[in-house]
């Protein structure tokens, strides 16, 4: 997993507009392989994956646990509702050719911190592993957003919603709706 700040503009996100989100995935202006980028992201997924299969040194620890599929993922903190459909793929793929090392016949996903604790959160009752194994199956799921793919998967396994709340939270949220009733007298789902 490769995390990256990169922001999505306001106007890219709204408008999806193919120019603007290329300008922000690659940072155009800040020079090719600018280390803030998505595209930089996957690259460096890639180089990763790469030199543990050809056993490079330095990675020695991975060598031995590596050796099945991997799950190249790109986790953004900004929300990035429009990370993995077909268009925005191509963009990245584009701009993945583009530079010194081609990078082809390489899966990946961007997920962004919603989506991450969404997993997480209900990781705690499935396999972390299998619930990612399962986004990257068909080109289908590959395209949703991480948190539509864990609300389908909800949906389809029949898990309860309680499971996607992290417990700190579920925590506070109790506390906060008890101090609702007692003060005001208000219950909720009633």
């Amino acid at each position: 997993m490769e995390c990256k700040t990169k922001r999505l503009r306001l106007k890219s996100k709204f408008t999806v507009d193919e120019e603007l989100l290329r300008d922000d995935l690659t940072d155009v202006g800040k020079g090719v392989g600018h280390k803030g980028t998505v595209v930089h992201a996957v690259r460096q997924l890639y180089r990763t994956e790469r030199d543990i299969r050809n056993k490079c040194a330095g990675l020695e620890d991975l060598h031995q646990k590596i050796t099945g599929v991997t799950y190249p993922l790109v986790l953004a903190l900004d929300p990035y509702y429009v990370a993995n459909p077909g268009y925005m793929k191509r963009i990245i793929t584009d701009e993945l050719d583009k530079g010194a090392l081609p990078v082809r016949d390489f899966s990946w996903q961007i997920l962004d911190a919603r989506g991450f604790e969404q997993l997480l959160a209900l990781a705690r009752q499935q396999d972390l592993c299998a619930l990612v194994a399962k986004k990257f199956s068909s080109p289908e799921l590959q395209a949703q957003e991480m948190t539509t793919f864990v609300d389908n998967y909800v949906k389809e396994k029949q898990v309860s919603r309680d499971t996607l709340m992290h417990p700190a939270l579920s925590v506070e949220f109790s506390t906060f709706m008890q101090d609702i009733q007692s003060r005001y007298g208000f219950r909720f789902g009633e």
